[in-house]
């Protein structure tokens, strides 16, 4: 059952909240004298939205709102948002801090070519949510850089800093190194859009819905979640704008080709169908006039078409990616790190195993006892050799996180949790999955020089 609108901005509301004062206590360390009455101005103002907002729309809600209620909270939910966004823009003054490491585990391990091309990747920590914020920027880093025509030019991505610690909206990040692989590939000039007016006129559109479609295509359902966190929040996700076509418009291609790939399955079709419901109903029945000026299904096809061209199938996710999340989730919710994890068939035949060797161990008659036992042994080790965990992929984490974030925001009714306990399981999740993408690396690291031949020792 999909969870109400108000109840699911409640959550997300309540998220961003947490963020931003997290982000706030952790700046306040490294500001000036005079930055750090910023910062308390900035606490009050959160706490002022909290107060007339967020803790206003939380009472509406409990115990059983009226529908028109639920539109009262619903509009105060969304208002709190978008003054949030506002103080977000005020702590440009700020200094910048580092995105950590496993950010950058987790795209080269989602973007191949980031080492293939030795793509110099940079992710800049940013006041607010536009990636495309500061389009000199990268020209400025490859002054810095010394960069020369003939080399790569470095990939700079933008991430929201109070998202730092967020594994699941990294995940965005993915639309810009779709950008970096459309230019890199010349994707969107093959795309035609000739019979198109309305997009003709607009060519950045294509562009976007480029780096949207192969952002979807590696990550899976992980981005179409992400994102939709963000068109829910959005104060108009139905606003067509010159650069980028409606928020909730762009929704429509990534599902289709989440559909399209096979993957809407189970709890993931669950999860994702939940998300676009919630958006449709956000943005109501008053569509903006560009749906009906252009053929979308068509248009939507092409880039589909476009983008799979150029995406090898072993880079896309699949429906095997899909069980694997599923069931990284419920180790999740048990609060297990899932870096690794054990193939249930494979454990199945190990254990079969195991009970034949115990079996042919008792039958072991007395002669040739010691040549048998011997054998035995070299038998057991391969057993223990073979109960070895297999490591996971970080796109299966991030996409396990999605999973439980909504399973943990349907339970989460109005009242019945606290921000405070809501910051708790945040910061718990997010720990873990953080130290699952670092430990994926180790993983592989030690199944390989395990697995590598070993040298004969000189002592």
């Amino acid at each position: 059952m999909t969870p109400r609108l108000s109840q699911v901005l409640l959550a997300l509301a309540t998220e961003r909240f947490s963020r931003f004062t997290t982000y706030l206590d952790e700046v306040s360390l490294i500001c000036s004298d005079a930055e750090l009455q910023l910062v308390d101005f900035l606490k009050g103002s959160l706490h002022q939205i909290d107060k007339r907002e967020i803790k206003r729309a939380e009472r509406i809600l409990k115990p059983e709102p009226t529908e028109q209620e639920e539109r009262y909270a619903a509009r105060f939910l969304i208002l709190a948002t978008y003054h949030m966004d506002l103080l977000l823009s005020e702590t440009e003054v700020f200094p910048r801090q580092r995105p950590l490491l496993e950010v950058y585990d987790f795209l080269e391990k989602a973007f191949p070519e980031v080492l293939s091309n030795g793509w110099q990747l940079i992710v800049v920590l940013w006041h607010i949510y536009n990636f495309a914020a500061d389009p000199y920027l990268a020209e400025r880093v490859k002054k810095a850089l010394g960069w020369m025509p003939e080399q790569p030019a470095p990939v700079v991505l933008y991430l929201a800093e109070i998202e730092r610690y967020t594994p699941t909206m990294w995940v965005l990040l993915a639309h810009e190194m779709g950008h970096a692989l459309e230019e890199a590939k010349e994707i969107g000039q093959s795309v035609s859009v000739s019979q198109e007016p309305l997009i003709a006129a607009r060519p950045y559109w294509v562009t976007e819905l480029v780096a949207d479609c192969i952002a979807v295509k590696v990550l899976g359902p992980a981005y179409f979640c992400a994102f939709a966190s963000l068109a829910l929040l959005d104060y108009n996700p139905a606003h067509y704008s010159d650069s980028h076509p409606a928020l909730y418009k762009r929704l429509e291609m990534l599902k289709r080709e989440l559909e399209s790939t096979g993957v809407l399955e189970g709890r993931t079709k669950e999860v994702v169908d939940g998300y676009y419901q919630l958006v449709l109903e956000r943005i109501g029945d008053k569509l903006p006039d560009a749906d009906q000026k252009c053929n979308w299904d068509d248009f939507f096809r092409r880039i589909g078409k476009a983008v799979n061209m150029k995406i090898k199938k072993d880079r896309k996710f699949s429906k095997q990616d899909r069980k694997r999340s599923e069931f990284l989730a419920d180790l999740l919710q048990k609060g297990t790190p899932i870096s690794s994890f054990l193939d249930e068939k494979r454990c199945r035949s190990i254990n079969e195993k195991a009970k034949q060797l115990i079996g042919d161990l008792k039958e072991t008659s007395t002669v040739n006892r010691q040549n048998r036992l011997g054998k035995f042994k070299g038998r057991l080790k391969e057993i223990i050799d073979e109960f070895v965990e297999e490591s996971t992929d970080p796109i299966w984490v991030l996409n396990a996180g999605c999973l439980d974030r909504w399973g943990k925001i349907k339970e989460r009714d109005a009242g019945l949790e606290s921000l405070s306990d809501w910051q708790k399981w945040l910061r718990k999740t997010d720990t873990i999955l953080k130290k699952s993408i670092e430990a994926i690396a180790i993983h592989e690291k030690l199944r390989r020089n395990k697995d590598a031949p070993q040298r004969a020792s000189n002592y």
